[in-house]
């Protein structure tokens, strides 16, 4: 068994992610859920060929940052490559995946020259053993329709300024959702759009925009200096993987107060709740300033997460737009209140969880176990 066989079976049975723990074994997530891939456990040598394979035995930053991390007591490290099917299927030599599912996928990569897909890798460990969590990543970035995702979304992006957050748990598409989104306004409209991720996910390439897609570790130190040095770059549209930090909101606050559009991710599972956990990075006694600043300049939280439909996953959306009404809750702290306003504001383009869930179930797109599981857990 290697790494590359791991990878390529994976991407054959549609998982999202990889998860390779030291003494247990291998496990695929398949449309949300884990399932088993070995059927022996992995030992800790085998995991270290396989963290050793994924890196890359040339000097690079991260063959230097994963030899630092081995020689450190504890500690983790990030990174992400690319695979082409066709070198990986020799690599691999299995035939018969060149019969399988994944052909299509192949003919449009070789037609559009991109590379088939990417993966993003964690190394970790655990009991002093390496871990490896892979996510897969699709060589292409699919549309907005293909997605299923709401026009109201994608089109935000033709907005000329502001701030708009993409919340949800990891794992829920947000990155999808934002790659959907910068792929439209580079489709669409003539922009300088610079994104700062960690680490890079959906390569895009410069179509009627221009596009300087950076690695926060390798182009840049993090999202904040990252973020400092776009505006000296004459953007447009600034793309922040995540809000983590006080300095970062801050700064794509102004961002967005000198008329740039700015695009990011706050891990909530709710619209309202993406306020609270903003306001609370700062002191008690800035509250009312952070809260002024988003009031005036937020246009749109989306939130989302992904249901077990009949045919794989769809991602649904709550969707809250920035009213006067919201922007008077935003300000008085009254986050609370802003659930109701959303249920209130579907002439806005506003929706609910539940709007959608129903709406499913009513299409016959989810079972009524998954309906009735969504409605009484959540």
């Amino acid at each position: 068994m290697n790494i590359k066989e791991v990878i390529l079976n994976a991407k054959r049975f549609n998982a999202s992610d990889i998860h390779i723990i030291c003494n247990d074994y291998i496990t695929l997530r398949i449309d949300g859920e884990l399932t088993r891939y070995s059927s022996k456990v992995v030992n800790s040598d085998i995991c270290r060929k396989f963290c050793d394979d994924l890196i890359g035995s040339e000097e690079t930053k991260f063959r230097k940052r994963y030899e630092k991390y081995l020689d450190e007591e504890c500690g983790e490290i990030d990174f992400s490559r690319d695979f082409d099917f066709v070198d990986l299927e020799n690599e691999v030599e299995n035939d018969d995946i060149k019969n399988n599912n994944i052909e299509n996928d192949i003919d449009v990569c070789k037609k559009e020259n991109k590379i088939s897909f990417r993966i993003r890798v964690n190394i970790y460990r655990r009991n002093g053993g390496e871990c490896i969590s892979i996510r897969l990543i699709p060589g292409h970035v699919k549309t907005a329709k293909e997605l299923n995702i709401p026009d109201i979304v994608c089109n935000s992006g033709d907005l000329k300024s502001g701030i708009i957050l993409i919340t949800g748990a990891t794992g829920s598409g947000k990155s999808t959702t934002l790659a959907a989104i910068i792929d439209r306004i580079n489709k669409t409209s003539k922009k300088h759009i610079i994104t700062l991720e960690e680490p890079i996910e959906y390569l895009h390439k410069s179509d009627k925009s221009i596009i300087s897609q950076r690695e926060c570790g390798k182009d840049t130190v993090d999202f904040l200096e990252g973020l400092k040095s776009s505006l000296r770059q004459d953007p447009d549209v600034i793309m922040i993987g995540e809000i983590r930090d006080k300095k970062t909101v801050e700064t794509a606050l102004s961002a967005s107060e000198t008329g740039h559009l700015v695009l990011s991710t706050v891990h909530t599972s709710k619209a309202s709740e993406a306020i609270d956990r903003i306001v609370n990075l700062f002191e008690a006694e800035r509250h009312k300033e952070i809260r002024g600043l988003l009031a005036n300049q937020l246009r749109y939280v989306f939130s989302q997460r992904l249901v077990k439909a009949n045919n794989g996953r769809r991602a649904i959306f709550e969707i809250m737009k920035n009213t006067n009404s919201i922007a008077a809750m935003i300000r008085e702290g009254k986050d609370e209140s802003i659930d109701d306003m959303i249920k209130t504001g579907k002439k806005y383009g506003m929706r609910m969880f539940e709007d959608q869930i129903e709406k499913l179930y009513r299409d016959g797109i989810i079972s009524e176990e998954i309906y009735l599981d969504e409605i009484n857990n959540r």
